[in-house]
């Protein structure tokens, strides 16, 4: 009986779940949202890509926010409204500094008076840059001793 109790809970949460409605699309429409650097050497600096998109909406449409996964991730894009049918671009800048190997980011962005969201991907593999000793142990203890920390509790 507790067997069948347990069954019973989960599969009307589970139709509760699917009963939901589902969230209005946005009014851009995004040819991609994704983009993948490949690898990315950390010396070269910032990296970018341009997602176009276009206004499907029978309106005018303006970001109003964006929202990064990461500081190392920004958006760059116009801050003027854009027409019904109207095209745009939006550039997502990434800075690979201190961030070794794998990366995947995402950004979000939100337009005024629009329940929907578009999300945007970027993902690349940073080949980080040769590291001195001073990179990595920034603190000199004294008599050529360096440390990654000025305070080295001794017990």
């Amino acid at each position: 009986m507790r067997r069948v109790s347990i069954l019973l809970v989960m599969v009307l949460a589970c139709a509760a779940l699917f009963a939901q409605e589902p969230e209005e699309s946005s009014a851009l429409l995004f040819e991609q949202t994704d983009w993948d650097f490949g690898t990315i050497n950390e010396e070269d600096g910032k990296v970018s890509h341009t997602f176009h998109y276009r206004n499907i909406s029978d309106g005018f449409v303006t970001i109003e926010r964006v929202y990064s996964s990461c500081g190392c991730t920004t958006g760059e894009y116009s801050r003027r409204a854009l027409k019904a049918g109207g095209e745009g671009e939006f550039t997502v800048v990434f800075d690979p500094t201190e961030r070794g190997g794998r990366v995947a980011k995402s950004i979000t962005i939100v337009c005024a008076d629009d329940k929907g969201r578009n999300t945007l991907y970027i993902k690349g593999r940073v080949k980080a840059r040769p590291r001195s000793v001073e990179d990595s142990h920034p603190y000199e203890l004294g008599g050529g001793v360096r440390s990654d920390s000025s305070f080295k509790p001794f017990g």
